[in-house]
């Protein structure tokens, strides 16, 4: 699930042209998507890090109005993450309606997912969204 989720969005991003490219406007056109890169990856660093210091989940149950360093740098990436990957999703969603994917996006999870959140309406489109944000994290 998460690598077929997680190609949707990279293919729709075009992060590894970004990666070979030495092109400055290549360079320039994709630099929201080299940003959620990062950040996401700061998401996983932070969240792995946080599970080192018992200390961090203490505070968090005991003093929930307080944000300790690390739960705001954590806190900060993932707010990018998530404005930056529902933009996609709901792109990539906008594109279905047209019916302007290509074979692969129309066999992805993503894909699979509108049409169960269609077929259901047990949840709505923007619970479908957030869900499949969060998919990208767990395994």
């Amino acid at each position: 699930m998460l690598g077929r989720l997680t190609i949707d969005l990279a293919k729709q991003m075009n992060t590894t042209w970004t990666s070979v490219s030495t092109d400055p406007t290549v360079k320039g056109e994709s630099k929201e998507n080299e940003k959620i890169v990062t950040v996401a990856l700061g998401v996983f660093d932070k969240t792995n890090s946080m599970n080192l210091f018992p200390l961090e989940f203490l505070m968090a149950k005991f003093f929930p109005w307080y944000k300790t360093t690390k739960y705001q740098a954590l806190q900060d990436d993932w707010d990018t993450v998530r404005e930056i990957g529902l933009r996609l999703i709901y792109d990539f969603v906008d594109r279905y309606d047209r019916d302007e994917l290509d074979e692969m996006e129309k066999a992805s999870y993503l894909a699979g997912a509108i049409e169960r959140q269609r077929e259901s309406n047990d949840i709505t489109r923007d619970e479908m969204a957030e869900l499949c944000l969060i998919a990208l994290f767990v395994e």
